[in-house]
Protein backbone atom coordinates (compact mmCIF):
# COMPACT_ATOMS: atom_id res chain seq x y z
CA UNK A 1 0.00 0.00 0.00
CA UNK A 2 2.64 2.25 1.27
CA UNK A 3 4.67 1.46 -2.13
CA UNK A 4 1.83 2.00 -4.45
CA UNK A 5 0.94 5.48 -2.78
CA UNK A 6 4.68 6.45 -3.36
CA UNK A 7 4.81 5.29 -6.74
CA UNK A 8 1.95 7.25 -7.39
CA UNK A 9 3.42 10.85 -6.17
CA UNK A 10 6.93 10.22 -7.92
CA UNK A 11 4.44 9.32 -10.73
CA UNK A 12 2.77 12.79 -10.40
CA UNK A 13 5.60 14.48 -9.75
CA UNK A 14 7.32 13.28 -13.56
CA UNK A 15 4.01 14.63 -15.03
CA UNK A 16 4.70 18.07 -13.43
CA UNK A 17 8.45 17.69 -14.15
CA UNK A 18 7.35 16.79 -17.71
CA UNK A 19 4.68 19.82 -18.05
CA UNK A 20 7.02 22.26 -17.03
CA UNK A 21 9.49 20.96 -19.45
CA UNK A 22 6.95 21.33 -21.85
CA UNK A 23 6.02 24.58 -21.32
CA UNK A 24 9.43 25.99 -20.99
CA UNK A 25 10.01 24.61 -24.54
CA UNK A 26 7.07 26.19 -25.61
CA UNK A 27 7.87 29.39 -24.71
CA UNK A 28 11.30 29.10 -25.69
CA UNK A 29 10.25 28.25 -29.22
CA UNK A 30 7.45 31.15 -29.43
CA UNK A 31 10.41 33.57 -27.94
CA UNK A 32 12.58 31.85 -31.26
CA UNK A 33 9.90 32.77 -33.43
CA UNK A 34 9.09 36.30 -32.31
CA UNK A 35 12.99 36.74 -32.69
CA UNK A 36 12.86 35.51 -35.94
CA UNK A 37 9.97 37.70 -36.53
CA UNK A 38 11.46 40.47 -36.11
CA UNK A 39 14.70 39.40 -37.45
CA UNK A 40 13.17 38.92 -41.18
CA UNK A 41 10.89 42.62 -40.29
CA UNK A 42 14.76 44.02 -39.82
CA UNK A 43 16.41 42.32 -43.03
CA UNK A 44 12.98 42.90 -45.47
CA UNK A 45 13.93 46.96 -44.45
CA UNK A 46 17.15 46.67 -44.44
CA UNK A 47 17.57 48.50 -47.93
CA UNK A 48 15.05 51.45 -46.87
CA UNK A 49 17.25 51.72 -43.90
CA UNK A 50 20.67 51.35 -45.91
CA UNK A 51 18.88 54.33 -47.65
CA UNK A 52 18.17 56.64 -44.83
CA UNK A 53 21.69 56.46 -43.40
CA UNK A 54 23.29 57.08 -46.80
CA UNK A 55 21.16 60.28 -47.28
CA UNK A 56 21.58 61.60 -43.88
CA UNK A 57 24.78 60.45 -42.19
CA UNK A 58 28.18 61.12 -43.50
CA UNK A 59 28.61 62.15 -46.46
CA UNK A 60 32.11 59.80 -47.80
CA UNK A 61 29.25 56.79 -47.15
CA UNK A 62 27.23 57.62 -49.90
CA UNK A 63 30.44 58.91 -52.01
CA UNK A 64 32.21 55.81 -51.48
CA UNK A 65 28.98 53.77 -52.32
CA UNK A 66 27.73 56.19 -55.46
CA UNK A 67 30.91 57.98 -56.32
CA UNK A 68 28.23 60.78 -55.79
CA UNK A 69 28.72 63.68 -53.25
CA UNK A 70 25.23 64.03 -51.38
CA UNK A 71 23.83 67.29 -52.59
CA UNK A 72 24.89 65.57 -56.28
CA UNK A 73 22.79 63.00 -55.34
CA UNK A 74 19.85 64.71 -54.55
CA UNK A 75 19.93 66.93 -57.35
CA UNK A 76 19.84 63.99 -59.24
CA UNK A 77 16.95 61.96 -57.96
CA UNK A 78 14.83 65.36 -57.58
CA UNK A 79 15.45 65.74 -61.45
CA UNK A 80 14.17 62.01 -62.27
CA UNK A 81 11.71 62.38 -59.72
CA UNK A 82 10.34 65.38 -61.31
CA UNK A 83 11.24 64.60 -65.06
CA UNK A 84 11.16 60.93 -65.79
CA UNK A 85 9.03 58.08 -64.84
CA UNK A 86 11.15 57.38 -61.48
CA UNK A 87 9.05 57.47 -58.39
CA UNK A 88 8.53 55.66 -55.26
CA UNK A 89 6.94 52.16 -55.60
CA UNK A 90 4.65 50.04 -52.93
CA UNK A 91 8.14 48.69 -51.91
CA UNK A 92 11.25 50.73 -53.10
CA UNK A 93 11.45 54.25 -52.74
CA UNK A 94 12.80 56.36 -56.19
CA UNK A 95 15.77 57.05 -53.52
CA UNK A 96 16.94 53.27 -53.52
CA UNK A 97 15.96 52.44 -56.87
CA UNK A 98 18.61 55.20 -58.09
CA UNK A 99 20.93 54.08 -54.64
CA UNK A 100 20.79 50.16 -56.77
CA UNK A 101 21.26 51.53 -60.21
CA UNK A 102 24.58 54.21 -59.08
CA UNK A 103 25.93 51.04 -56.33
CA UNK A 104 26.44 48.87 -59.61
CA UNK A 105 27.78 51.75 -62.07
CA UNK A 106 29.93 53.09 -59.84
CA UNK A 107 31.18 49.64 -57.99
CA UNK A 108 30.96 47.35 -61.13
CA UNK A 109 28.78 45.08 -58.44
CA UNK A 110 26.84 42.20 -59.95
CA UNK A 111 23.24 42.48 -59.02
CA UNK A 112 23.58 39.12 -57.03
CA UNK A 113 25.88 41.38 -54.77
CA UNK A 114 23.12 44.43 -54.71
CA UNK A 115 20.36 41.90 -54.05
CA UNK A 116 22.97 40.75 -50.87
CA UNK A 117 23.30 44.53 -50.06
CA UNK A 118 20.10 45.89 -50.15
CA UNK A 119 18.37 42.60 -49.41
CA UNK A 120 15.99 42.60 -52.34
CA UNK A 121 15.06 39.62 -55.17
CA UNK A 122 17.32 39.60 -57.87
CA UNK A 123 13.86 40.66 -60.01
CA UNK A 124 13.36 43.33 -57.70
CA UNK A 125 17.33 44.60 -58.21
CA UNK A 126 16.98 43.96 -62.14
CA UNK A 127 13.67 45.90 -62.45
CA UNK A 128 14.96 48.92 -60.10
CA UNK A 129 18.40 48.87 -61.99
CA UNK A 130 16.36 49.48 -65.48
CA UNK A 131 13.80 51.64 -64.35
CA UNK A 132 16.16 53.88 -62.62
CA UNK A 133 18.52 53.03 -66.39
CA UNK A 134 15.93 54.47 -68.50
CA UNK A 135 15.27 57.54 -66.50
CA UNK A 136 18.86 58.74 -66.64
CA UNK A 137 18.73 58.19 -70.08
CA UNK A 138 16.29 61.41 -70.15
CA UNK A 139 19.58 63.77 -68.72
CA UNK A 140 20.80 63.61 -72.30
CA UNK A 141 18.45 66.36 -73.71
CA UNK A 142 19.10 68.18 -70.80
CA UNK A 143 22.92 67.72 -70.34
CA UNK A 144 24.52 66.87 -73.74
CA UNK A 145 25.77 70.09 -75.26
CA UNK A 146 27.28 69.22 -78.58
CA UNK A 147 30.06 71.05 -80.33
CA UNK A 148 29.17 73.89 -83.06
CA UNK A 149 32.49 73.37 -84.70
CA UNK A 150 34.03 77.00 -83.67
CA UNK A 151 37.35 77.09 -82.13
CA UNK A 152 37.11 76.49 -78.03
CA UNK A 153 38.03 79.47 -76.00
CA UNK A 154 40.66 77.41 -74.59
CA UNK A 155 42.42 76.57 -77.80
CA UNK A 156 41.90 80.55 -79.26
CA UNK A 157 43.11 82.45 -76.34
CA UNK A 158 46.42 80.67 -75.53
CA UNK A 159 49.46 80.69 -77.59
CA UNK A 160 50.56 77.66 -76.90
CA UNK A 161 47.57 76.22 -79.02
CA UNK A 162 46.33 78.71 -81.48
CA UNK A 163 46.72 78.55 -84.28
CA UNK A 164 48.16 74.98 -84.01
CA UNK A 165 45.12 73.33 -82.51
CA UNK A 166 42.59 75.29 -84.72
CA UNK A 167 39.39 73.93 -84.87
CA UNK A 168 40.03 71.20 -82.50
CA UNK A 169 37.32 70.29 -80.63
CA UNK A 170 39.13 67.67 -77.69
CA UNK A 171 40.67 64.79 -77.13
CA UNK A 172 39.83 61.42 -78.62
CA UNK A 173 40.78 58.22 -76.99
CA UNK A 174 39.31 54.40 -75.95
CA UNK A 175 38.98 52.53 -73.23
CA UNK A 176 38.03 48.57 -72.33
CA UNK A 177 35.14 48.54 -70.01
CA UNK A 178 34.47 45.00 -68.14
CA UNK A 179 30.95 43.44 -69.18
CA UNK A 180 29.69 40.26 -69.59
CA UNK A 181 28.23 37.71 -73.01
CA UNK A 182 24.77 36.26 -72.11
CA UNK A 183 25.37 32.85 -72.99
CA UNK A 184 22.77 30.85 -75.36
CA UNK A 185 24.68 27.40 -74.83
CA UNK A 186 27.51 25.36 -72.86
CA UNK A 187 30.11 27.21 -75.46
CA UNK A 188 32.73 29.20 -74.67
CA UNK A 189 33.11 30.04 -77.90
CA UNK A 190 30.27 33.09 -77.70
CA UNK A 191 32.57 35.47 -75.70
CA UNK A 192 35.95 35.04 -77.30
CA UNK A 193 35.16 38.06 -79.90
CA UNK A 194 34.42 40.29 -76.39
CA UNK A 195 38.03 38.83 -75.16
CA UNK A 196 40.72 41.73 -74.84
CA UNK A 197 44.71 41.10 -75.08
CA UNK A 198 44.66 41.17 -71.55
CA UNK A 199 42.37 38.66 -71.26
CA UNK A 200 39.07 39.54 -69.62
CA UNK A 201 36.23 40.34 -71.26
CA UNK A 202 35.26 44.13 -72.71
CA UNK A 203 33.83 46.10 -74.44
CA UNK A 204 36.10 49.09 -76.07
CA UNK A 205 34.76 52.23 -76.20
CA UNK A 206 36.00 55.50 -78.48
CA UNK A 207 35.10 58.54 -76.28
CA UNK A 208 35.78 62.37 -77.48
CA UNK A 209 36.23 64.74 -74.48
CA UNK A 210 35.86 68.46 -74.54
CA UNK A 211 38.72 70.95 -73.05
CA UNK A 212 36.08 70.42 -69.88
CA UNK A 213 36.38 67.34 -69.89
CA UNK A 214 32.53 66.86 -70.59
CA UNK A 215 31.90 64.46 -73.60
CA UNK A 216 31.23 65.31 -77.06
CA UNK A 217 30.95 61.76 -79.02
CA UNK A 218 30.97 58.49 -77.73
CA UNK A 219 31.06 54.97 -79.53
CA UNK A 220 30.40 51.46 -77.55
CA UNK A 221 31.09 48.46 -80.29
Amino acid sequence: MRQDLVAKVVAEQLIAVYSLLLLLIKRQRELQRRRMHRLQQRERLRGEVLTWQLRSKHPARIFNLTRLRPEIFEDLLLWLVSNTALRDSEHLSAAERLLIFLFICAQGASMRLAAEVFQHSLATISAAFHDSLNAVTHLYGDVVELSDGATPPEVYHNPKRFPFFDGAVGAIDGTHIPCSVRRTGKSKEQSNPWRNRKGFISQNVLAVCDFKLNFQYVLPG
